[in-house]
């Protein structure tokens, strides 16, 4: 039992941590990608929309490592309870 107790500590704090890190540091991530694609469109007279830049960045936050990070730490924690 206290081997278990031990596991789901652990697996709390490891999530805890990660969705600490991902709220704090998510959105700044985000505006320096909205700024990039901003630019980039602009350079190369593509002239996405703001819409269209917000599913770009989507796409490139589903995939940054701080995401991939918390997505492991959520399924740690989950297998902890299976």
């Amino acid at each position: 039992m206290d081997d278990l107790l031990e596991k789901i500590h652990k697996a709390t704090k490891e999530l805890s941590g990660k969705l600490e890190k991902y709220a704090d540091i998510a959105p700044s991530i985000q505006e320096k990608l909205m700024a990039v694609e901003k630019q980039s469109s602009k350079e190369d007279d593509l002239n996405y929309s703001d819409e269209e830049i917000e599913e770009i960045i989507n796409i490139q936050m589903k995939n940054h490592p701080l995401t991939r990070e918390l997505e492991k730490a959520v399924a740690d924690f989950e297998e902890v309870y299976e």
